[in-house]
C-alpha cells in the first residue's frame, strides 16, 4: 500500500524524498508536487542532491540523478522517449492530465515509484488518476498534514511522523513576535 511521511513545512521534506529515491531501490521516480514553483525547487534539489552532501548523508562518490523537468504535455513518442532518459521526473498533476492517454500509460508503465509532495491535495481528480495508475506499485506520499482540507485522511500507512513539537525542540522553528503596523 501507499505509505505516507509526515512532516512540517521547512523541516526537510524534500531532502527526505531525496534520500529515500537514494537509498531505495528505485528505478525511475515519478515526482509529483502541486504548483509550478514547487516543481522548479524541487527540480533543482533533486540535480544537485539538496543538502545530502553537504551533510554528508549520501557517499561521496554517488552520482546524481538524471532528472527531468516536465513543463508541458509530453507531444510525441520522441519526447517521451527523452524524459525515460531520467532517473527522476518530476512535475505537476496538471502536466500530466495534459498527456496524451497512451503516452501517459506509457510513462506510468516506466517508472518503478510514485513520490507525492503535498500530499494533501491528493483528492483532487488530476492527482488521483496518478495515484490510481501506481496503485500496484509503490507510493510514498510526503505531508505537512494527513488531512486534506475536507478533513478527510490523507491515506497511506503513515511509516515517519515528525512531531511539530520535536521541531521546535531541534530549533528548527522560532518564537514569533508580533509587531503590529499602523499606516
Amino acid at each position: 500500500g501507499d505509505a505516507t511521511v509526515v512532516m512540517p513545512t521547512g523541516t526537510g521534506k524534500t531532502e527526505t524524498m531525496l534520500a529515500a529515491v537514494c537509498g531505495l531501490p528505485v528505478n525511475r521516480a515519478l515526482v509529483i508536487v502541486p504548483t509550478d514553483s514547487l516543481r522548479q525547487q524541487t527540480f533543482k534539489k533533486f540535480i544537485a542532491l539538496g543538502k545530502l552532501r553537504d551533510l554528508n548523508a549520501i557517499n561521496g562518490t554517488a552520482l546524481n540523478p538524471v532528472t527531468a523537468l516536465l513543463e508541458g504535455a509530453i507531444a510525441s513518442e520522441e519526447e517521451l522517449n527523452i524524459v525515460l532518459k531520467a532517473n527522476v521526473i518530476v512535475t505537476t498533476p496538471l502536466s500530466l492530465y495534459q498527456v496524451d492517454a497512451k503516452l501517459k500509460s506509457d510513462l506510468y508503465e516506466s517508472c518503478s515509484h510514485l513520490f507525492v509532495d503535498e500530499a494533501h491535495h491528493v483528492r483532487a481528480n488530476t492527482w488521483l488518476a496518478v495515484k490510481e495508475a501506481f496503485k500496484d506499485k509503490p507510493v510514498v506520499q510526503f505531508t505537512a498534514t494527513p488531512f486534506r482540507e475536507d478533513r478527510k485522511k490523507v491515506g497511506g500507512q503513515i511509516i515517519y511522523s515528525y512531531p511539530m513539537s520535536k521541531a521546535q525542540e531541534n530549533g528548527l522553528f522560532r518564537e514569533i513576535t508580533f509587531r503590529a503596523i499602523y499606516e
